[in-house]
């Protein structure tokens, strides 16, 4: 199962059960004019679009729709999606990139490894993503509440188990690297040698298809007497809530900020942090794609959730049924709890990504370190 749907599994099941969770705060994030976000992507009101209704149907089509698996949606990997950077994305809006492989790019660049990632769960630190003079962080919030509805995990731990393991394995290259400036490409990494962090190859998944150029990138980011300051861009990272739960995040709006020197083993940050907003079409994209997916064969008549029709209990398709499900079945208590779970989720938004003055995301706020490494190629 996909591990972005675990999380929604638990999730859902853990909200229609408890009936609570936290509220986030307030916001918008990214403005229409932010680093190429206007182009095609999920939360923007463009052409090809989560949120819009225009070229591409509605959201309660089986079309190119936010919450299908068709071909520009918000969950699904296809090529105007905003979970993947594909033709015509969120991240680098210039129609996929430079053409080539992950073979092709160049490795040259000073890198880091990724050894520390922290969840802020303090609602009240945070960074101030839509520029009202107030720190975001509402999901740090959420997602320390469910960790303790789902066996009082603690997400940090797992976050640092993960990485020492080699599970979570993130890193980048600082292209142009100086005292001034830099730009930054991130990739997920694969060891060379188990638990040797001086060497990596890249994931040629963190690449966009058919191109040599990344898929997570900061252009142009300042340093000033060593501190660094990038974006907004687009950021996706993956929170372990257990063993078998990972929640996927795609940050719009994301900033990165931290304490930065280099030697000849790479560049080191200290004090780093992720800030940015977490669309709420990508959470309720991957709520759909599960009850449609062959786990919940017993729910016919979907898809669950039609964001045209509202955020409230509207938004649950009336046509959906899980009778045959058996009692007591995930499934069915996703369908069950749907009116109820929506509105929820919802409330929990604290940014307008589009401006459109509905907030429509969920701020974040994550500590991380690195320390120097080399990327020496791609991987497999």
């Amino acid at each position: 199962m996909n591990r972005r749907l675990k999380l929604l599994v638990s999730m859902i099941a853990t909200l229609a059960l408890a009936g609570v969770i936290g509220c986030g705060d307030d916001t918008p994030s990214s403005s229409p004019s932010n680093n190429g976000n206007n182009g095609n992507n999920a939360t923007n009101n463009g052409g090809n679009n989560a949120t819009n209704n225009g070229n591409n149907g509605n959201n309660s089509n089986n079309g190119n729709n936010a919450t299908n698996n068709g071909g520009n949606n918000a969950t699904n990997n296809g090529t105007n999606n905003a979970t993947n950077n594909g033709t015509n994305n969120a991240n680098n809006g210039n129609n996929g990139g430079e053409p080539g492989t992950p073979a092709d790019y160049d490795y040259s660049a000073q890198a880091s490894f990724v050894d520390s990632i922290l969840l802020e769960t303090d609602p009240t630190i945070g960074d101030d993503v839509d520029g009202d003079g107030d720190n975001d962080n509402a999901l740090g919030s959420l997602l320390g509440q469910l960790s303790g509805f789902l066996g009082d995990t603690d997400i940090n731990a797992t976050l640092a188990e993960s990485i020492d393991s080699g599970s979570i394995a993130l890193g980048a290259t600082w292209p142009g690297y100086s005292d001034t400036s830099t730009n930054i490409d991130f990739f997920q990494l694969q060891y060379v040698t188990e638990g040797d962090r001086s060497e990596f190859k890249a994931d040629p998944d963190s690449f966009l298809p058919g191109s040599k150029t990344p898929r997570i990138q900061f252009k142009n980011a300042a340093i000033t007497g060593g501190a660094l300051v990038a974006g907004p861009s687009t950021f996706e990272l993956s929170f372990p809530l257990s063993d078998t739960i990972t929640l996927d995040l795609l940050a719009d709006s994301a900033r990165l900020k931290g304490g930065l020197s280099s030697d000849a083993s790479g560049v080191t940050m200290v004090d780093g942090s992720l800030s940015g907003a977490v669309p709420l079409t990508s959470v309720i994209g991957a709520l759909n794609a599960y009850v449609a997916s062959d786990t919940c064969a017993c729910v016919t008549g979907g898809p669950l959730v039609d964001l045209s029709q509202g955020v409230g209990p509207q938004a649950c398709n009336a046509n959906i049924d899980a009778s045959a499900c058996p009692s007591g079945d995930t499934c069915g208590t996703i369908v069950g709890a749907c009116a109820f779970v929506v509105p929820i989720l919802a409330g929990q938004a604290d940014i307008d990504l589009d401006g459109d003055g509905t907030k429509d995301a969920i701020s974040l706020y994550i500590h991380l370190t690195a320390t120097g490494t080399n990327i020496s190629g791609a991987g497999n």
